[in-house]
């Protein structure tokens, strides 16, 4: 908890039994792990972070600490249904299918198509969005990101060395 990634505002290096967390609202209905941050999304799409993301996978830009959990500005305005975390790079799905991903992006995980190395607020994957590609399922692999169409298509992006995104 060194990183604040656990939501809990101390400095004790890790905590060996289950600590409520009590800075958040009750509505959450997911949360998930990064390297050294975390995520919750709320009933009604709000998504909080905490926790240290050198490479900005927390949404709140890249080398700061964020020691509960707080609501990512950028995303007020945006109903997000679902949320996975990678090592260092995060993916969120909007209730109208649109991709936003944050994080870092060596090897292209963040899919925007773009050699940007670090990407340190949520950005909408747009090349999907603007072809009228509606998405209904996403998930983070270490260094990758995959998600599912409205027409139950995969599609895959970012570092594929062992063929992990199926190419």
């Amino acid at each position: 908890n060194l990183q604040h990634q656990l939501g809990i505002y101390n400095n004790s290096e890790n905590e060996s039994y289950p600590v409520k967390i009590t800075e958040i609202p009750n509505n959450i209905k997911s949360v998930k792990g990064g390297r050294y941050y975390t995520l919750a999304i709320t009933n009604n799409g709000d998504i909080y972070s905490t926790g240290l993301a050198n490479s900005g996978g927390h949404g709140h830009g890249k080398h700061k600490c964020i020691k509960q959990f707080t609501k990512i500005p950028s995303l007020i305005n945006h109903h997000i249904i679902k949320i996975d975390c990678g090592y260092d790079h995060s993916v969120l799905l909007e209730k109208n299918g649109a991709i936003w991903t944050m994080g870092r992006n060596n090897y292209g995980q963040c899919g925007l198509g773009t050699k940007v190395n670090i990407v340190a607020i949520p950005s909408m994957i747009e090349s999907l969005f603007n072809q009228n590609i509606k998405m209904k399922d996403i998930c983070c692999g270490a260094k990758h990101t995959l998600s599912i169409d409205e027409h139950d298509k995969i599609y895959s992006w970012g570092w594929d060395i062992v063929h992990q995104c199926g190419h």
